[in-house]
């Protein structure tokens, strides 16, 4: 039998374990702080340790923690006296602390990479396996601990988000989508799923150009999945966008001295290094949500403040699902797509198509009309329809056809501008 190094667990540190408790029974502001950094018995490889970190925060308001432990545990007296004689000051506190989460996360790891093996070993399919590995991975990087609070601390969260909404008055609390007078209407784009939907050749993906672009001016960090279009595409419209002008003058060099040096600009906007720190493309045909998740909690470790998908109902199946009806296919989507939203805590952008139905001029859509409707209708926080009265003019008509929290039924009126990839308000577009 081959020994492997899976067998042997380095993932204890009594020493740091050791000095911990005792910096927390000299000074039990120590404790207080340990305690907000959300230390569990389970950070703690000996019996005895668990033991004493239980009693200790069992005693917090005591004025001598380690008397109080020791108390706690008679039994075992000289044995914890032991462990809080390890140090004579806290002043060593936060060095124990970064040791003892250190290797709290290892031990986490190799609990998690056991499982995979155990997972492979018993057939279980590879992309559930992927999956739950990322997402345990995602959850150690962001140090999301625990997730259960008390009603209290959740009321008082919701007095603190609702003052600072007060404070705000008429500003943002989302990312801005760089039409003003929606973002009156919104606050801007916030957590959770926000679909815009349209018939074809009425703008989705120039209105997606249009928030990704308010996006990097707010210096947030977006990925953008392009599941119909070459990522060279979309970054061309993108400079179209911010240089105001349209790409034909540039190809055929006729662009105004004005012309190019805004289009050198838009370049110098999105400069290599800029795209490698806030933005990403991906337009790899074909890809699944599970695929698209992945890729998403790997950039959320390196920071991440919105997604747009264009568009959600042409995301393939799941493997082994590829039998499966559009209906569950994108319901599916939808869901996994607020749960990923709210694991992120990022807002996502999801385009969608709207029904054959819609296409009647002058016909307000509804949310009915999002195709293959279902889980998306349900599963939105915002839903945006962009449509015309009149096929052949290039006035829209941006609607909110939901809006938790928000109101609703409100229309803007815009011009299209196709060959630069915006939207202006009428007045504002020759």
């Amino acid at each position: 039998m081959i020994t492997t190094s899976m067998s042997i667990d380095k993932t204890s540190n009594i020493e740091a374990e050791r000095g911990f408790l005792a910096s927390v029974g000299v000074d039990n502001n120590k404790l207080v702080e340990a305690i907000a950094n959300k230390v569990t018995e389970e950070w703690f490889s000996e019996p005895l340790h668990q033991m004493i970190w239980k009693s200790a925060v069992k005693n917090q308001d005591d004025e001598c923690i380690d008397i109080a432990v020791m108390t706690d545990l008679n039994d075992q007296w000289n044995e914890v006296q032991e462990v809080f004689a390890s140090v004579d000051t806290s002043v060593g506190f936060r060095t124990f602390l970064r040791e003892l989460k250190e290797t709290y996360k290892k031990k986490q790891i190799r609990k998690m990479t056991l499982k995979t093996l155990d997972d492979l070993n018993d057939g279980v399919d590879s992309s559930v396996i992927l999956s739950e590995t990322d997402k345990e991975l995602t959850k150690l990087a962001q140090e999301q601990m625990s997730s259960v609070r008390t009603g209290t601390e959740v009321l008082a969260s919701a007095e603190k988000n609702l003052i600072e909404r007060q404070n705000l008055g008429d500003g943002l609390q989302g990312i801005p989508s760089g039409i003003r007078k929606l973002d009156m209407y919104t606050k801007g784009f916030k957590k959770g799923n926000n679909v815009v939907a349209a018939r074809t050749g009425m703008g989705k993906t120039a209105f997606a150009v249009e928030c990704a672009v308010s996006c990097l001016r707010e210096n947030k960090k977006l990925y953008f999945v392009n599941l119909e279009m070459e990522a060279e595409d979309l970054i061309t419209r993108m400079q179209c966008n911010l240089a105001d002008v349209a790409v034909f003058p540039i190809e055929d060099n006729t662009a105004s001295e004005s012309q190019k040096k805004r289009w050198q600009e838009s370049i110098n906007f999105l400069d290599k290094s800029k795209r490698e720190e806030t933005l990403w493309f991906d337009d790899e045909a074909g890809l699944t949500f599970s695929q698209i998740r992945a890729r998403a909690r790997k950039l959320a470790r390196k920071g991440l403040d919105m997604m747009i998908v264009d568009y959600v109902q042409i995301i393939n199946s799941e493997a082994g699902k590829e039998d499966e009806t559009n209906y569950n296919r994108v319901s599916y989507a939808s869901r996994q797509f607020k749960v990923l939203s709210k694991e992120l805590g990022i807002p996502i952008i999801l385009l969608g198509q709207l029904a054959r139905r819609a296409d009647e001029d002058g016909r307000r859509p509804k949310l009915s009309d999002l195709k293959e409707s279902g889980g998306l209708e349900q599963d939105a926080d915002l839903v945006l329809f962009i449509w015309k009265k009149e096929t052949t003019s290039n006035n829209v008509i941006l609607s909110i056809g939901k809006q938790r929290n928000g109101p609703t039924n409100k229309d803007i009126d815009l011009v299209f501008d196709g060959a630069k990839s915006s939207f202006r308000p009428p007045t504002t577009l020759c």
